[in-house]
């Protein structure tokens, strides 16, 4: 593998990534570090020096590119972060509209006319439109994570660093012409809404989300089914979209007898509006980076090569932006192209294919193999993956494409008229097919998985670097395959071990924020969900608790404070969950108190207070005002006035129990997870951040 991009754009993409796990304080222990690797690599073979030391130059420069990027330029940006009426000018570059009447616009210009940044900036109504400038006056922000949403780490793979929740605009200067840019955006809106005008309300937003990666308007019961069944990609602009199109165009124009220097300038052209049009994704940049590459080989008598074309696609985005590093977008994309153009060819080799069973057969595995190189990413930023995304991918992907490749012929059409209508009524066939069977089929048990389980991601990240370690320098298909099954299986144990654990153990997620407090009482695969404050979020917290620990269904769903729009939102978790049964306390039959058995513990929901006897321990959580001290773990959600200033408060009452010295109280914060043993034992994490 004497590719010299491949050392480059492998070892820059390291450099970044340590450099982002790392302050630049470890810069000398890291320079030894790398020397010792070198020195130990050059002496095991001593064939690749060259490429060692290009590898270590590049790792390097990355790390003092990223630093230096921080310390140029998003030290100046965060120094804003909490002063008041700063002022901020900026063009349009991104609207997102909100169901409560509120909208987002990306920013991108100047602080106080000094700084180059980007900023995120909400306000109610708004009828600006892409490409205006704005100067607004407000309080910047620090983009800040939590339970439902890692937002510092979303915006910062983007570049944005700062965000303004209201403020005043002082100054708005429309824009003064259209661009390609405005031209290609109202165009995109424009189609989108024809689309949805002739489709249905659930293969209508699917059709959008296809073709320009809007899922806004998607219900997310479909959604959710579509990434249990491993096909959401789809609903994501990405490389197979772009390799699709570009495909198709070069295919025709080569039936054409058209000239390979007109079939590279009319599909470079293509992609690029196409990547134009849908907003620039980074899976769309790093598909075109790879076609320009792959089409431009012909013309130099060359043959592209997809591992070199993807690492020199990965450079560039990389140098682009350093923050990218950051973006799952950009490991979703890098690790599904490695997986299936490199990883799967590598390992299928070998296989025939001249009969058809033979040549589904090597389908499947190709898509096997590229399942196991994305699931390491899938697991780091999602709640749940797919257990069958292989087979999903072989049957429904190619009715997606299919459906997609019909919708953007309408658009030839302008969406509009009989042959666009016939067009679109063929592709919503397809689309409600798909959306059928993966509704059916990710409500089966053994489907999908949650990602909580520090076993499983501990598990995956060790055997994810035994595996590329192996492949870079072993080469072996028959040692490279009994590794990975060795891998699965000992994930697979690590995995069904801790299950094992949690079967004899009860689970309480204390969720929420501020004075809200829902709580979910797990055990095994089963879950009975509390809405103590009714607001409105606490559905997104129990959605979020259920995905990622796995849950298959709900055996209880209570409401203490049923207000209708508290209710309505729980219709996601109705449907997918489908709880056993529904209470509300304060409703003529229950007279304010429910009490039922779950499992082996003994659950009491009176007013806004809920005890949970398990083995030897009584937990109680309730309102800081009706707070008691006669249980063994106490809760305390709400604001208290007189002894601390916010909620999310946690008092194990026993110090012996608890297995950290500090873990006794968090203050403003309640997403914590509490596990009970049935002989009194307790221990509490926090469900994100540091544990």
């Amino acid at each position: 593998m004497k590719r010299t991009a491949i050392w480059i754009g492998i070892s820059y993409t390291a450099g970044l990534l340590i450099a982002s796990l790392l302050s630049w304080r470890f810069w000398p222990t890291l320079l030894g570090v790398t020397a010792l690797t070198v020195w130990l690599l050059i002496m095991w073979k001593k064939s690749v020096r060259k490429y060692v030391c290009i590898s270590t130059l590049s790792f390097l420069t990355a790390c003092c590119v990223y630093w230096g990027y921080d310390a140029v330029s998003i030290e100046p940006q965060l120094a804003f972060a909490g002063q008041q009426n700063v002022l901020f000018t900026g063009k349009v570059r991104e609207i997102r509209e909100y169901d409560s009447g509120y909208a987002g616009y990306l920013l991108e210009g100047k602080l106080e006319n000094a700084v180059n940044a980007k900023l995120w900036y909400t306000c109610e109504g708004g009828d600006y439109v892409y490409g205006d400038t704005l100067t607004v006056c407000g309080n910047p922000e620090a983009m800040t994570s939590g339970y439902l949403f890692d937002a510092s780490t979303y915006y910062r793979g983007r570049g944005i660093f700062l965000r303004m929740f209201g403020g005043e605009v002082t100054e708005r200067v429309p824009r003064p012409h259209h661009t390609l840019r405005s031209l290609l955006y109202e165009w995109r809106m424009t189609m989108s809404e024809r689309l949805l005008a002739q489709t249905g309300e659930r293969s209508g937003p699917m059709l959008v989300g296809m073709l320009f990666g809007d899922t806004c308007r998607m219900d997310s019961i479909s959604e959710t089914a579509m990434y249990r069944m491993g096909i959401g990609h789809v609903l994501a602009v990405s490389g197979l979209h772009l390799d699709f199109l570009a495909l198709c165009a070069a295919w025709l124009l080569r039936r054409l007898k058209a000239d390979k220097r007109l079939v590279f300038a009319s599909v470079a052209v293509l992609s690029v509006l196409f990547v134009l049009c849908v907003g620039e994704p980074v899976s769309a940049r790093r598909a075109l980076i790879m076609i320009l590459l792959s089409q431009s080989a012909g013309l130099f008598g060359r043959k592209a090569d997809a591992f070199n074309s993807l690492s020199i696609a990965m450079l560039l985005l990389e140098l682009h932006n350093p923050m990218v590093i950051h973006s799952a977008a950009f490991w979703l994309t890098s690790t599904a192209t490695f997986g299936i153009a490199v990883f799967a060819v590598y390992m299928t080799k070998p296989m025939p294919q001249t009969s058809f069973w033979e040549k589904q057969k090597k389908s499947f595995a190709m898509f096997f193999c590229a399942s196991l190189a994305l699931f390491p990413v899938l697991i780091l930023y999602f709640h749940e993956v797919s257990l069958i995304s292989p087979l999903s991918n072989l049957l429904l992907v190619p009715l997606c494409m299919a459906a997609f490749g019909l919708s953007a012929v309408s658009l030839l059409f302008g969406a509009q008229g009989f042959l666009a209508g016939m067009l679109l009524w063929t592709a919503e066939l397809l689309a409600e097919a798909v959306l059928a069977v993966s509704g059916f089929v990710s409500s089966l048990p053994l489907t999908y998985t949650g990602t909580g389980s520090a076993m499983l991601r501990v598990s995956v990240f060790v055997g994810t670097v035994a595996i590329m370690l192996c492949y870079l320098f072993c080469r072996d298909r028959r040692f490279l395959g009994t590794m990975i099954a060795g891998v699965i299986a000992v994930t697979s144990a690590a995995a069904e071990w801790e299950n094992g654990w949690q079967r004899d153990h009860l689970r309480i997620a204390v969720l929420g924020e501020e004075r809200d407090c829902v709580l979910v009482i797990a055990k095994a695969d089963e879950a009975v969900a509390i809405d103590l404050t009714g607001d409105s979020r606490a559905a997104d917290y129990v959605r979020n608790y259920l995905e990622s620990a796995g849950t298959a269904r709900l055996d209880a769903l209570i409401f203490c404070n049923a207000e209708e729009t508290a209710v309505s939102s729980y219709t996601h978790i109705t449907h997918v969950y489908r709880p056993a049964r529904t209470m509300t306390v304060y409703d003529e039959e229950n007279a304010g108190t429910i009490e039922f058995a779950f499992h082996d513990a003994l659950i009491r929901v009176e007013g806004e207070c809920v005890n949970v006897s398990y083995g030897m321990t009584d937990y109680l959580c309730c309102r800081e005002t009706e707070a008691r001290a006669d249980c063994d773990v106490l809760t305390v959600f709400g604001r208290s006035r007189d002894v601390l200033p916010a909620c999310g408060v946690l008092h194990i009452l026993d110090e012996e129990t608890c297995y950290r010295p500090d873990a006794q109280t968090w203050i403003g914060e309640n997403n914590l997870e509490l596990t009970l043993a049935m002989d009194g034992r307790c221990r509490v994490r926090r469900l994100y951040g540091d544990s």
